[in-house]
């Protein structure tokens, strides 16, 4: 094998190689996990954590008002369990939601219907990322 056959070669992987890292698969938006806070808000009320075991917690100061399980699937993030909701109704405790994200602020919409008007009604106005 000649030389020039090697570079050709070895261009044309790296070449690929930078294709293959720029291109939209669709995990770019991987889900921005952390602690968030009410638009607005300045204390510890109203805050949402995310984890990144699938677990999160909705606290009101020390109080945790609920917490729960979710999943993601790309853009989209489904309540698995909600202790609050649940307490609503079974029927209310999962829901599948599509985020986005813009700087610091995390918006979700409902897709389909959700039966907790509590979590809506939290959910609506977005989440702050708080300490950025």
């Amino acid at each position: 094998m000649s030389w020039k056959t090697v570079r050709v070669a070895v261009i044309a992987l790296a070449t690929f190689g930078l294709f293959a890292a720029c291109s939209d698969d669709g995990n770019t938006n991987e889900f921005p996990v952390g602690v968030y806070h009410q638009p607005g808000s300045t204390d510890a009320s109203g805050t949402m954590e995310f984890k990144s075991d699938g677990t999160f917690v909705l606290g009101n100061g020390d109080e945790i008002v609920t917490e729960g399980t979710y999943s993601i699937d790309g853009d989209q993030l489904t309540w698995d369990t909600d202790s609050w909701c649940k307490n609503v109704s079974a029927d209310a405790e999962s829901a599948t939601y599509t985020w986005t994200q813009d700087g610091d602020l995390l918006t979700m919409t409902v897709e389909g219907e959700d039966l907790c008007t509590d979590r809506v009604s939290t959910i609506r106005p977005g989440f702050e990322k708080s300490g950025s």
